[in-house]
């Protein structure tokens, strides 16, 4: 897979050459884990699937970039990535019966959430409350379960402890958009600090909005 990524814009050649356009969040900037000059900086992402997931674009804040690059911080916890199944879905798939990828995402939407414990909540800050009052060393996840369901994206979400390079651990919380692109299946994951619960409606907003622009410029 070729990857071309600059501060606005990022294309992928995925396997079935169909290339997907990514624009960057607002405030961010794209961001090479592999490239020379980052290589003391640390973002703690790993791929959503071991193995079967390949990052297409990561995204961090503009301004804690720039701090990184005057040396500042080595720390880059905060970012919007998003990866492809690195297997195309197969066009006799069940979850994709009628042809749409819409079909394929509302399947998979329904199994997670028949088949996956879900926290138990009206809002997705008191889901997060929720997983606040659980996450410790001892338990250093928590899933939510599915938190949403718009067209062609299903959200599910989790609050996990990250170490900073001083190994103190610190609350991140992390939505997750499944979405399906031809037969190719995308994830895009918004992940923000999270001292407490009063911010996850603006990070599951964020979430929502990218995906939306990231169906948009791939119709």
């Amino acid at each position: 897979m070729a990857i071309w990524t600059s501060a606005g814009l990022a294309h992928a050649e995925a396997a079935d050459a169909h290339a997907l356009t990514i624009s960057a969040p607002p405030g961010h900037c794209a961001f090479e884990p592999a490239a020379p000059e980052n290589a003391g900086l640390k973002t703690g992402f790993k791929p959503g699937l071991q193995e079967a997931t390949q990052l297409v674009a990561l995204f961090v804040p503009c301004d804690a970039l720039h701090l990184a690059k005057a040396g500042l911080t080595t720390w880059l916890p905060e970012w919007v990535a998003f990866e492809k199944n690195a297997i195309t879905m197969p066009s006799d798939d069940e979850r994709n019966t009628n042809g749409t990828s819409r079909e394929a995402v509302d399947t998979l939407c329904r199994d997670a959430q028949t088949r996956h414990w879900q926290i138990e909540a009206q809002t997705f800050e008191a889901k997060t409350a929720s997983a606040h009052k659980s996450l410790s060393d001892q338990r250093p996840v928590v899933y939510f379960g599915v938190v949403g369901n718009d067209p062609e994206v299903c959200y599910m979400a989790s609050l996990t402890l990250e170490g900073d390079p001083a190994g103190r651990n610190h609350p991140m919380l992390n939505v997750f958009a499944f979405m399906a692109v031809g037969d190719t299946w995308v994830y895009q994951t918004v992940r923000r600090r999270a001292d407490d619960a009063s911010g996850a409606q603006e990070v599951l907003y964020d979430a929502k909005n990218g995906a939306r622009d990231f169906l948009r410029g791939n119709e």
